[in-house]
């Protein structure tokens, strides 16, 4: 569980991101991520299970929530903006 913590992507690469979801239930709660880099929020693999929750999640220079591959996601009492592509994007299920 990822719980108040504004996160910023850090890095030089257009795969750095704020928050990588992967293999698991991943609670992402009452946070502020942003990416000037790439994604925000990536959620990816076959066994996640993720929740994003009163979040305002920013400045993507791509997508803000970015889900694929048959994943489970739950996105409830949040703020979406100022990302460069689209807000949330669902990809392969």
């Amino acid at each position: 569980m990822v719980w108040k913590l504004t996160v910023p992507a850090v890095g030089n690469r257009e795969s750095s991101v704020a928050v990588w979801a992967q293999n698991g239930r991943v609670v992402v709660e009452g946070c502020d991520p942003s990416s000037a880099i790439g994604s925000v929020v990536p959620i990816a693999w076959k066994d996640s299970a993720s929740v994003i929750w009163d979040c305002q999640i920013r400045d993507g220079k791509s997508v803000g929530i970015l889900a694929f591959n048959h994943r489970q996601v739950t996105i409830e009492q949040r703020v979406l903006s100022a990302n460069n592509s689209v807000d949330v994007l669902i990809g392969q299920g």
